[in-house]
């Protein structure tokens, strides 16, 4: 499972439990849209890894985030492993 914060106003994501897909590496770039004052797009882009664990290219997911109240939930979060 991969999970995921914002920290310090960045989309951060890490592996949480062995047995996950581990041909993800580092997350190599975001990017934030702002849509409007209540949405926003993340587009992340992630390492993709062959099966020697060497770089094979990329990989883009995204993610939307939406304003509820006070907080901010995911209303679009692709699952991937």
């Amino acid at each position: 499972m991969i999970d995921s914060k914002d920290v310090g106003g960045k989309l951060c994501a890490y592996d949480m439990a062995g047995g996950t897909n581990h041909s993800y590496g580092k997350i190599a770039e975001v990017n934030k849209n702002i849509i409007s004052e209540n949405q926003i797009e993340y587009t992340v882009s992630v390492e993709k890894l062959d099966y020697n664990y060497e770089l094979e290219g990329y990989e883009e997911f995204t993610f939307i985030t939406e304003r509820s109240g006070d907080f901010w939930v995911f209303s679009q979060f692709p699952t991937w492993w």
